[in-house]
């Protein structure tokens, strides 16, 4: 019998959730800065549907502890531009500048 796996919900660049009743996410990394994720155990939402409706769920809460800071927001930016790039070419240069920025976030930690 296999192991189960982690369902994640409400996934963004730099947080998730994932059901508590299951096991934990082992190895996540915020796909902007590519720092390790801090995890907590709270009730939340895991969908703007839960959120508007006020219900919440034990879950867990991965997050970026960095995602406070507008160096890391840059990052996100930059991110969400990149996803919807369509151009090869512009891809590549853009995945160049988006990792020159994450070795400078991260030696400025």
């Amino acid at each position: 019998m296999s192991e189960m796996e982690p369902v994640t919900y409400a996934k963004g660049i730099d947080i998730f959730y994932s059901d508590a009743s299951g096991p934990p996410v082992e190895d996540s990394r915020c796909l902007a800065c590519q720092s390790p994720m801090k995890t907590e155990q709270k009730e939340a939402s895991r969908s703007m549907a839960e959120a508007m409706s006020g219900s919440t769920t034990d879950s867990y809460v991965y997050f970026c502890p960095h995602s406070a800071k507008e160096e890391h927001r840059r990052l996100v930016e930059l991110y969400r531009e990149w996803e919807h790039l369509v151009s090869r070419r512009l891809k590549a240069i853009v995945t160049q500048e988006l990792m020159e920025m994450r070795n400078e976030f991260r030696n400025s930690l």
